[in-house]
Order: structure tokens, then sequence, then C-alpha cells
């Protein structure tokens, strides 16, 4: 049960990392994406 918990939790913090990448990634090909970047956080 521990180890399963803690499955979820590194699956959680990969996507987590994932959707960061993502963001920085389309932050660098999209213009202005910055603005679009401060309203979604």
């Amino acid at each position: 049960m521990n180890s399963l918990k803690k499955k979820v939790i590194l699956q959680m913090q990969r996507l987590k990392w994932q959707n960061l990448f993502e963001k920085y990634r389309n932050n660098f090909i999209t213009p202005g994406a910055y603005s679009f970047m401060d309203w979604r956080l």
C-alpha cells in the first residue's frame, strides 16, 4: 500500500514537471506568450 502511494506521488510530480516544461516550451515558440502565462498564473 505504501509503495503504491509513493508511485502515485512520483507520477503526479512527473506530470507537474511535464506541464511546466510544456508551458515554457510554448513560451519560446509562441510570441507574446509571457503575458499569456502571467494570465494563467
